[in-house]
């Protein structure tokens, strides 16, 4: 990859990791003496769009500070808390203590919503999903609760992959460092397929069909995991052929021939019985398809596999293998992405300067990039480490030794782009005729695939109608 030797450079005659080149020394330091002498939004750095509430005055003694951070992934926990001894290694000046904790999905969210709009109660560092960053667009509650990384980001924003930014932009400014690219794959079961003589990768879509077929017809069993309810497949597919909800200026870009066709395609495996249908892929009901062997392939992104796969049926490990996704007679390559999580710092942090540098130290050095995908298998999005020895010579039994590293490391630089909207929440999963909606219509024949789509489109041009 083009920047895939530059993996160092050199600064004050010595050779450093890239990624400790967001902030000079020179302006770090006048923000820690702005803050010490108690006019923190005086810095250099809130000066440059970020102010600072304080960093943790320096005393003769080691200083007492603790720093909390709530997350909905029990991986970035696991991450974090591995990083925290190294980081307190390299900043003696200062006793810290890590509060970091996994508050539930469906409860962090809201929590960080009140607490930011209340003023008080959020932590220092905060997790943000990239299907709820549009909830926190809406009456500015982004520039009023947390802090703008842009500055402090300074030119490494360009050593990452740039559509893992713009989620978490907003109004030219960047809240939020991404956990992992995300990039899509088909997992299949190849001890399931050899039952009927397949064997995987597919090329096409077309050729899962036919193979499901084969597959049906031989042992009875389901080729794709087809959910019901949740869109995220239909979603990788749709970003795959081109198709975006929104576009860059956060118009909407649903009403889309290809939509129709991706949502026919899922309809018609599903009536055929050659798909299974379930409501997701996250539940029991989809963990249990896959003890009993009902299934042989689920299309879902990198994090699928530690966050749920693994975790759910550890007794398959060295039974599923991963490709490339199949390609699409609609068009695009082999690549798409679903999912995401954006980390910040919140205004209300006492010591924010100290936890955005926690914040780097953990996701933009080339170590840490390398270290998380060793440690929980999230992909890096910094360039130079895509391509790196330590990244796609990795092998991972429960995927039969195979080289996922090596697999993502393909796709990365072709992985869309998924652009932002203060409605896509409400497009995708809230509104009454929201995209979730209507696709369960179709996928339970209730409509046909064109009328929940014409349907989805009506009710998300209603839903921005309002204001934000």
């Amino acid at each position: 990859m083009t920047d895939a030797n530059n993996t160092n450079r050199v600064q004050d005659g010595a050779t450093v990791d890239p990624g400790t080149q967001t902030v000079s020394r020179k302006g770090v330091l006048k923000a820690g003496a702005a803050a010490v002498a108690g006019v923190a939004g005086l810095s250099a750095l809130g000066r440059a769009g970020t102010a600072f509430a304080s960093a943790p005055a320096r005393a003769t003694g080691a200083t007492s500070v603790t720093l909390t951070m709530w997350s909905q992934d029990p991986l970035y926990v696991k991450f974090f808390k591995a990083r925290a001894p190294e980081f307190s290694s390299l900043h003696p000046e200062y006793n810290i203590t890590y509060n970091i904790t996994q508050i539930p999905t469906a409860n962090i969210f809201p929590k960080l919503l009140s607490t930011l709009a209340a003023g008080s109660g959020a932590p220092d560092i905060a997790t943000l999903e990239i299907n709820a960053f549009s909830t926190f667009e809406k009456g500015d509650l982004l520039a009023k609760g947390m802090v703008n990384l842009k500055p402090l980001i300074g030119n490494q924003y360009n050593d990452f992959l740039q559509q893992r930014w713009i989620p978490y932009s907003y109004k030219g400014a960047v809240y939020g460092v991404e956990s992992g690219l995300s990039p899509s794959g088909l997992y299949y079961r190849q001890d399931i397929l050899s039952k009927a003589g397949l064997k995987g990768p597919f090329a096409t879509y077309d050729d899962l069909v036919t193979a499901g077929r084969l597959l049906k017809k031989k042992t009875g069993q389901a080729i794709l995991l087809s959910p019901l309810v949740d869109i995220a497949t239909f979603s990788q597919m749709f970003q795959q052929v081109g198709g975006h909800y929104f576009n860059a200026n956060g118009e909407l870009t649903l009403d889309d021939p290809k939509a129709v066709s991706l949502l026919t395609y899922l309809v018609n495996g599903h009536k055929e019985g050659i798909f299974y249908g379930l409501d997701d892929p996250y539940t029991p009901p989809a963990f249990a398809a896959y003890q009993q062997g009902k299934l042989a392939s689920v299309l879902m992104p990198d994090w699928y596999g530690d966050q749920f796969l693994k975790l759910s049926v550890p007794n398959e490990s060295g039974d599923w293998r991963i490709q490339a996704l199949p390609t699409s007679a609609l068009g695009g390559g082999n690549a798409s992405c679903w999912g995401g999580t954006g980390i910040g710092v919140t205004k209300q942090s006492k010591h924010q300067l100290l936890a955005w540098e926690f914040l780097h130290y953990a996701y933009m050095t080339k170590a840490n990039q390398i270290k998380r995908f060793q440690e929980i298998h999230y992909f890096p999005t910094m360039k130079a480490v895509l391509d790196d020895p330590a990244i796609t010579g990795q092998v991972d039994p429960y995927y039969g030794g195979q080289k996922i590293g090596a697999l993502y490391a393909s796709v990365a630089p072709k992985v869309p782009v998924q652009y932002q909207s203060p409605y896509w929440n409400q497009v995708l999963y809230t509104g009454a005729n929201s995209v979730g909606v209507e696709y369960n219509l179709a996928m339970l024949g209730k409509k046909s695939p064109s009328q929940a789509i014409k349907d989805a489109v009506a009710g998300a041009k209603k839903i921005m109608s309002q204001p934000v």
